[in-house]
């Protein structure tokens, strides 16, 4: 992990955390370019979210939020999460699961099993996305099964039609390479290597969920004004590096009790870009580790419809980060405990039960003139016990020299995507 510079790239699903009509409101569908030759394309009604994903929003925002603050809380240099991929993944083991384990899982993600699924199997096809410039959204879930595990037929099933999963059956303790493969095609190569490793002769089952995310800026910069300016850090130190420049005319600005940003959309308007930097003082780290659920719900509320004339600097950065330690701190250190997890339905190796050994995520982001890309893959090891068992006013000038959070929403449904934080960009 280069040193220095902190992102924190969360990609959300915070089920109906925002509703359908805050982006029909407050996004670009109302806002008219001021050069009267330029007509903007308008933005689409975005679709209410199904009854199911609005009841069951609260659960999944304290799950997103609370890996962010512990996040914050221990990286203290470059680090990017998704929540999102990570969501996934545990949601497929948590079908797996039974008892006090399963009861575990329900309180960390936030809803029952039942409802998680059902929540999973309308979201996952609802937030795919390809337009013909590019853009996408893909989600891709796969299970690897070693070859001696005598699995349970239902947590299959629930993989493949809920989780829309590929199962594979393998010698695992060869499986990297088809795995690494597997994952590198799914992140459009952004993550190209998923296992450094091979697993162990104990590893029962491998779960993983991949996200990747392209979309072009629906007014790009023009690469002929990227200069180079100062950023100042964290730690006070400054660095120079390339800043992108545009005006935008009547985009979202953002002004809080404590921070300030900007809103942009990419071209199809069904994902937009939030950027948040704290003005009350707080390092970015504080201002992270202090995030609620209610935070990005609130900071766009107060957005208003606003010129901007912004410069932001251009950047890249990937991670891989053990989550094990993060997920032990939220409650759910019973399914790390070979002695005490119970994972019945998903099956046993050997005659001997399965626990989970580790929950591993990478994740990646650029974001330039042309707009962003985002990637992120996580697994869930699975090994076998040793134990049996808007007003108008004139311009504002923003510029995002200093340490701010940026996020990635999907508009027409109102659910953010991604969410990060960035202290230095080079």
């Amino acid at each position: 992990m280069k040193k220095g510079v902190v992102f924190v790239l969360i990609a959300v699903i915070m089920l109906g955390i925002f509703t359908a009509c805050m982006a029909k409101d407050n996004g670009k569908a109302d806002a008219g370019k001021s050069t009267p030759s330029v007509t903007p394309t308008p933005a689409r009604t975005p679709e209410p979210m199904p009854g199911m994903l609005i009841g069951s929003g609260d659960g999944y925002s304290n799950f997103a939020a609370e890996l962010y603050a512990k996040s914050a809380e221990a990286e203290k240099d470059n680090f990017l999460i998704s929540p999102a991929s990570a969501y996934f993944a545990l949601s497929m083991a948590a079908n797996g699961s039974d008892a006090e384990t399963q009861k575990a899982f329900e309180i960390v993600l936030g809803m029952p099993v039942d409802q998680m699924n059902a929540a999973c199997e309308q979201l996952i096809p609802k937030l795919r996305m390809r337009s013909e410039d590019g853009g996408r959204l893909d989600i891709a879930n796969a299970v690897w099964l070693n070859e001696t595990l005598e699995v349970g037929d239902n947590f299959i099933n629930t993989a493949k039609e809920i989780y829309e999963a590929e199962i594979f059956e393998a010698a695992l303790s060869e499986s990297a390479d088809d795995v690494n493969s597997w994952v590198s095609e799914k992140t459009n190569g952004m993550i190209p290597q998923m296992l450094d490793e091979e697993p162990g002769s104990d590893i029962a089952m491998l779960l993983l969920n991949a996200l990747y995310f392209n979309g072009v800026w629906d007014t790009p910069f023009d690469e002929s004004l990227t200069e180079d300016r100062i950023f100042y850090r964290e730690d006070g130190t400054t660095v120079e590096l390339p800043f992108m420049n545009k005006h935008e005319d009547r985009t979202q600005y953002i002004k809080t009790e404590n921070a300030e940003g900007v809103r942009l959309f990419y071209n199809d308007y069904r994902q937009s870009f939030v950027a948040l930097r704290p003005t009350d003082g707080k390092s970015i780290h504080e201002f992270a580790a202090a995030f609620e659920k209610d935070t990005l719900k609130n900071a766009l509320s107060a957005a208003e419809m606003r010129d901007v004339d912004l410069s932001m600097p251009k950047f890249e950065q990937e991670d891989e980060i053990d989550m094990s330690d993060l997920l032990r701190d939220m409650e759910l250190g019973i399914i790390f405990d070979q002695n005490q997890a119970d994972f019945s339905k998903m099956g046993t190796m050997n005659g001997y039960p399965l626990f989970v050994s580790k929950v591993i995520q990478k994740s990646a982001v650029r974001v330039d003139e042309r707009g962003t890309e985002a990637a992120a893959a996580t697994e869930v090891e699975m090994e076998m016990a040793a134990l049996p068992m808007e007003n108008q006013k004139g311009p504002v000038k923003l510029v995002l020299d200093s340490p701010y959070a940026y996020f990635i929403m999907d508009s027409e449904s109102g659910i953010p995507l991604f969410m990060g934080v960035m202290d230095d960009p080079s």
